[in-house]
């Protein structure tokens, strides 16, 4: 009983430790974004080197998991890198990673998704940056919008 209740301990620390810095390395892209307009892609390399090291300690990689992270990680990285950033793409791809540390699935990850764009779309819409052709008039920084999608469903998903 003892082994169990520590096991559960630890695991909660690291849980805790495995949000606590994610969420500050995607805190610190998010302010790049928004007053440099700019986003280092070390930060993203130390942000998956970082989660694939506690996704292997933690030992819970099911073949589902693996399977929509390569789904996801493909739809980013090769079909949506224009229509966004580069750096907008490995900020979805690490929050995907980091989603799939707490074991949720490609259906969270485009939750987050859409939650991400749906914040962008009333926004832009209210502020009148979006011109007749339905595109923005001027660039608007993502990642930022990123981390709150990422707050919103962490608080539902991530125990």
């Amino acid at each position: 009983m003892t082994d169990m209740v520590a096991s559960t301990l630890v695991a909660s620390r690291a849980d805790v430790a495995v949000m606590t810095v994610f969420m500050a390395i995607l805190f610190a892209g998010a302010l790049m974004d928004l007053f440099w307009r700019q986003v280092y892609d070390m930060l993203w390399v130390i942000a998956i080197i970082f989660l694939s090291i506690f996704i292997f300690i933690k030992g819970e990689m099911s073949g589902d998991l693996l399977a929509g992270l390569t789904v996801y990680f493909t739809a980013q990285e090769v079909f949506m890198k224009k229509a966004y950033g580069k750096a907008d793409c490995h900020a979805l791809c690490c929050c995907a990673l980091f989603l799939a540390y707490f074991e949720c699935g490609l259906l969270v990850y485009a939750l987050h998704l859409g939650i991400v764009l749906f914040l962008l779309i009333v926004k832009n819409l209210f502020s009148g940056n979006v011109s007749r052709n339905m595109t923005l008039k001027k660039p608007v920084p993502m990642i930022p919008y990123i981390f709150a999608g990422l707050c919103a469903v962490s608080s539902i998903y991530v125990p």
